[in-house]
C-alpha cells in the first residue's frame, strides 16, 4: 500500500534595517493556515505605522518608489512556493524577504 505524501508548509519573514533584523520561521500542518500568515504578513510589511517598507519603500497608492524595488511571485495554484521580496536597490541593509514553503515530509 502506497502511503499518501504529507507534507508541511514554512512561512519565513527575514527583515533588515540599518539598526536591527531578524528572521522568523512558522511552520503550518496545511497551505490554507501557512497562506493566511503569509497574506497577513506583507499586509503589516506594507502598514507605514508598523514596518520600514510602508514608511519607505512604498507609496500611498502601494506602488515601489525610486530606489526600490519588489519582487514577488504570488500564483498559488496547486499549493506553490511563493515569495514577496523588498530591497533598497543601494542598501542591502533594508530588506523584507517573505517565503511560503511547501516540503515533503518523508
Amino acid at each position: 500500500m502506497l502511503k499518501e505524501k504529507q507534507y508541511t508548509y514554512s512561512v519565513m519573514l527575514d527583515w533588515s534595517t540599518d539598526d536591527c533584523s531578524d528572521i522568523e520561521f512558522m511552520l503550518f500542518s496545511t497551505y490554507k493556515k501557512a497562506l493566511k500568515h503569509f497574506k497577513k504578513l506583507i499586509k503589516d510589511e506594507c502598514n507605514p505605522k508598523t514596518s520600514w517598507v510602508g514608511l519607505q519603500a512604498l507609496n500611498d497608492n502601494g506602488e515601489v518608489n525610486d530606489g526600490y524595488e519588489l519582487n514577488c511571485y504570488l500564483d498559488n495554484a496547486n499549493d506553490s512556493d511563493l515569495c514577496w521580496n523588498v530591497q533598497d536597490k543601494y542598501d542591502y541593509n533594508y530588506h523584507t524577504f517573505i517565503y511560503l514553503t511547501k516540503k515533503e515530509i518523508n
